[in-house]
């Protein structure tokens, strides 16, 4: 992996990953209110892998409950969403740490 990889256009993601971003937006969408905008990148990472890990657990629950071609896509969707929000948050707090850490070598 190259260290300045090339930034990628939005207009040239893949159908299913720009649909599954926009599921993803969705779900922080409806938690902005509740948290007054982005709280991740105050948060731990300790504390964002436990709430991945239980949104991984919610999602195994679903799936058991509504295995693919049941009648609850919706909520295998759902789950599917916070489970990327949160590996995304913890992503982003990386490429955060490695922004600052780059800029300060510069």
């Amino acid at each position: 992996m190259s260290s300045n990889p090339k930034p990628i256009k939005i207009e040239f993601l893949r159908e299913p990953v720009a649909w599954f971003a926009a599921e993803m937006e969705k779900k922080l969408a409806a938690k902005d209110d509740e948290h007054g905008g982005s709280s991740w990148p105050s948060a731990s990472w300790a504390r964002l892998f436990s709430l991945l890990k239980d949104e991984f657990d919610e999602l195994e629950k679903v799936l058991e409950e509504q295995p693919l071609g049941g009648h609850n896509m919706d909520a295998i969707i759902e789950e599917c969403a916070d489970v990327a929000n949160f590996a995304m948050m913890i992503a982003d707090q990386a490429r955060q740490a490695k922004l600052s850490t780059e800029a300060k070598s510069e």
